[in-house]
């Protein structure tokens, strides 16, 4: 992978949780649905303590109607962020009574 490469070689250049987020969300919204999906999870194995992220890759797939995995990662956002409402209403939405 790309990434890998340039850490490799020691450069100093760094995808914060923030703008993975963003370019993500770029894509979300463009409808470019497989592709956010993709961008989010790599976000989230190089921050894997980001609820936000988890929170996005949650609505990127359940966009995608991959409603098991978007259950799964809202949970995991909600286990790293307890106060993430956004994460409580939409497992809600994905007819969770109980957001654990």
């Amino acid at each position: 992978m790309i990434y890998d490469e340039f850490k490799a070689k020691g450069a100093t250049f760094k995808l914060e949780p923030r703008d993975i987020n963003r370019w993500g969300s770029e894509l979300l919204s463009g409808r470019m649905l497989n592709e956010a999906v993709s961008i989010f999870r790599f976000g989230t194995q190089l921050h894997p303590t980001d609820a936000n992220l988890y929170d996005s890759l949650g609505e990127a797939q359940a966009k995608m109607g991959d409603r098991s995995q978007a259950i799964k990662n809202y949970r995991r956002s909600l286990a790293l962020n307890p106060k993430n409402t956004n994460a409580v209403e939409r497992l809600q939405a994905l007819g969770m009574s109980e957001a654990r």
